[in-house]
């Protein structure tokens, strides 16, 4: 059996992490461990380790929940759960501490609980991104405000104009949507949060809306700089043209322990 390794190798403390979850999953649990080529030759000074995703059954993210979230792409691709080993400041999402892999057995391991959590599919450039907790329209620059609206089949749900906007799963509504302001949701609840960030229109409120069908959101205005587009955390570009956001066909099965 093998498992995939996506680890945080941005210091080398992090890299020491990836080291022992490597250790443990090979010694203890007598798991074969695959990694990106890019990861092995960095980690291990070899390619012994890469390997594809598809030979392996459960895909492992070492870090915080910044890892997670990279590494849920892979994991949703590939229809593969996805165990989180927190290593960092912040891992909500992780379920396991790096102090508890000395005594981390299969029984354990198997004794976790699989979450479903939804995914966002973004159309942006001709191409299809994903995104675990959110997409977030905003300006480039704290200066200034944008204008936008979203649609949803012929209705206009919002028409705002402020610092940016909020496409939020129940599992980023934790998030930045809460900082700000937006609606905390249920991880099994089938919705999306639409949170304006420091709007200046009047009576603009977050917004709980169903995640079937397709959200459209266009910028109508933003001075003389863009609207960038943010797929959790990460910039995917400038929006030139109208964004479509849905619910991927796939959903992330994400590995909990019981009492969370």
């Amino acid at each position: 059996m093998a498992i995939y390794l996506c680890p945080n190798l941005s210091t080398p403390e992090r890299e020491n992490a990836a080291l022992r979850v490597i250790d443990c999953f090979e010694k203890q649990l007598n798991e074969q461990v695959l990694m990106s080529v890019e990861n092995s030759l960095r980690l291990c000074g070899s390619d012994t380790h890469a390997g594809d995703v598809k030979e392996a059954r459960l895909v492992v993210s070492v870090g915080g929940d910044g890892s997670v979230l990279r590494a849920a792409k892979t994991a949703a691709a590939a229809d593969l759960p996805l165990l989180g080993v927190n290593s960092g400041r912040l891992g909500y999402l992780c379920a396991l501490e790096m102090n508890e892999l000395s005594s981390l057995t299969g029984e354990m391991l198997h004794g976790l609980r699989s979450e479903e959590r939804t995914m966002l599919s973004i159309q942006i450039d001709g191409q299809t991104r994903l995104a675990l907790n959110d997409v977030v329209i905003a300006r480039p620059r704290l200066a200034g405000t944008l204008s936008a609206a979203i649609i949803r089949g012929r209705d206009t749900l919002m028409h705002f104009r402020g610092d940016g906007l909020i496409v939020a799963t129940p599992t980023g509504s934790t998030a930045y949507s809460r900082s700000a302001g937006g609606p905390v949701l249920a991880p099994d609840t089938g919705c999306f949060a639409l949170t304006p960030i420091c709007a200046h229109t009047p009576g603009t409120a977050p917004m709980v809306v169903p995640d079937s069908g397709t959200y459209q959101v266009i910028v109508t205005e933003t001075g003389t700089d863009t609207a960038d587009v943010l797929a959790d955390g990460v910039t995917l570009g400038s929006l030139n043209e109208p964004l479509f956001i849905r619910k991927h066909e796939r959903s992330l099965r994400l590995l909990r322990r019981k009492d969370m």
